[in-house]
């Protein structure tokens, strides 16, 4: 059977607003809808505001509401056309896809945690993304065997109580961007591959059966105890960070 070697590490730093390969977009969501949420939803198609309404808490709704506004203005920047008018389709694991109509082929993965939304934008790959929230009073004790191998648990176990959650939310992001980078999503085969630092091999079926190169993970931490993973298939691939607002032009 066909083998992916999994490269892992850590960003040196966290590089923002310049030109890259792979651009990270961060949304702060009680901002963006308080400065442009009512102004934009009527972007947002018939399923997407059904969607926005089927929330139980109005923060996960506005959430859900700010990252789609946002990801229209993206790719309508790229597609050079209007928000509305992009077509967002899902795949048969729910992977979300812009349409074949609009000529082009953008890759892109949206990643929501407490009051953030992060979306990669990359022409020319597909790309995964995680973000999570560091909530230390989180009880990772009982996941653990679901998750990770006897190798993970014991790198999580390692350290005391703060830097286990630390370490497991490193981890975790990890997988989750690699099966959102293939499409396969989360399943109990999580601990089939190893996500440590440094560079593993796995079967490709494991991971969804693709893609037929390696994978690299760089995972970052952002401020007010944030931590996430970006996965690509781009060996030395350049990644930056921007703020989104929305752009007066495209309106």
């Amino acid at each position: 059977m066909a083998s992916i070697n999994i490269h892992t590490g850590w960003m040196d730093e966290i590089v923002w607003g310049l030109p890259a390969q792979i651009q990270v977009w961060v949304i702060h969501a009680p901002e963006f809808m308080k400065t442009h949420g009512q102004d934009h939803t009527a972007i947002l198609n018939e399923d997407e505001q059904l969607r926005s309404n089927r929330f139980f808490q109005q923060r996960h709704a506005d959430r859900f509401t700010a990252g789609r506004i946002a990801l229209r203005f993206i790719l309508a920047g790229l597609l050079d056309t209007h928000p509305k008018s992009i077509n967002l389709v899902n795949n048969e694991r729910r992977k979300l896809f812009i349409g074949a109509q609009h000529g082009k082929t953008l890759h892109f993965n949206l990643s929501y945690a407490g009051d953030y939304i992060l979306i990669a934008i990359d022409r020319d790959a597909p790309v995964g993304l995680d973000i999570e929230q560091l909530n230390t009073g989180f009880e990772i004790e009982p996941m653990l065997t679901g998750c990770f191998s006897a190798n993970e648990i014991e790198f999580i176990s390692g350290v005391s109580d703060n830097g286990q959650h630390h370490r497991f939310f490193a981890l975790w992001t990890r997988k989750e961007a690699i099966l959102k980078l293939t499409g396969l999503g989360i399943g109990d085969h999580l601990p089939w591959f190893e996500v440590l630092d440094g560079s593993q091999s796995t079967e490709a079926s494991t991971i969804g059966g693709r893609p037929q190169q390696d994978i690299h993970v760089r995972s970052f931490e952002m401020p007010q105890g944030y931590i996430g993973s970006l996965a690509t298939e781009h060996r030395h691939a350049t990644i930056a960070f921007h703020k989104f607002d929305v752009p007066l032009n495209n309106l």
